[in-house]
């Protein structure tokens, strides 16, 4: 469901005034201390972010056009797609097989496929085990 603008700012400064006074005393001195410019700031993006996530379509895409993104359905599809296309193929997981694992499951084929995914995200400075077993 979407909302009026005018409500959702409504409601960003209230759920905000309400979490500052649910601060413990120190703490609220300290961020009323603060300078306003910071505080606004981050009521800015507070807004922004409900605004995108609660506004309609409409509005959504005006907001990304003032911005100079993709200000279209069409256009963030068409970029998307062409994100995917130049990132390629997903590689793909070893299909189960009888001969990769004594109780016929293709678990162990699966358990190093895993490692080595686990090992391309974690890069060089981290060595996932070699070879991963699995007991039955």
């Amino acid at each position: 469901m979407t909302k009026p603008v005018d409500l959702i700012v409504a409601n960003v400064l209230h759920e905000c005034a309400a979490k500052r006074e649910k601060l413990p005393a120190p703490l609220r001195k300290l961020l009323d201390s603060s300078k306003p410019e910071i505080r606004n700031i981050a009521l800015a993006r507070d807004l922004l972010h409900n605004i995108i996530l609660e506004a309609d379509e409409t509005r959504l895409l005006k907001l990304l056009s003032a911005v100079g993104a993709a200000a279209s359905l069409a256009e963030i599809g068409q970029r998307y797609e062409a994100v995917l296309e130049q990132r390629g193929p997903l590689p793909q997981p070893p299909q189960a097989d009888n001969s990769q694992s004594a109780d016929g499951s293709g678990a162990e084929a699966l358990m190093r496929y895993i490692a080595d995914r686990l090992q391309d995200a974690l890069g060089p400075g981290v060595t996932v085990s070699d070879p991963i077993k699995v007991k039955g």
